[in-house]
């Protein structure tokens, strides 16, 4: 690997780097949560308010090393409103700048909530 740090963090916006970070969220489902991964990996982009921009990725060096997705919804309190996210399916790689992407890749993705 370079000895450069070439750290991206940005919503999927390909096919392929879609692929990629599901690649990297499932592989951290073993038996018996199977049913989930079969969930993100056919279902996941038919879900209600479903944004491909929503899965997070963090590159480096051209390889996707950590990935989230976000959830959002309209939560209804009385009158008012409000609109809630949450984080989920959060990843890692084995890269070896695969913890400083993470933290960098949910600190980002909390400035993009706000």
């Amino acid at each position: 690997m370079p000895k450069t740090l070439e750290l991206t963090i940005k919503g999927v916006e390909s096919d392929e780097e879609l692929r990629r970070a599901h690649v990297l969220m499932t592989g951290l489902n073993y038996p018996p949560y199977i049913p989930s991964t079969d969930w993100l990996l056919q279902y996941s982009e038919q879900y209600p308010r479903f944004q491909r921009e929503h899965t997070r990725i963090a590159v480096v060096n051209d390889e996707v090393v950590a990935a989230l997705r976000i959830s959002t919804d309209i939560v209804r309190i009385g009158e008012a409103r409000l609109k809630v996210g949450g984080l989920g399916w959060i990843a890692k790689g084995m890269n070896t700048h695969a913890d400083e992407a993470l933290d960098a890749l949910i600190s980002e993705t909390l400035a993009y909530l706000k």
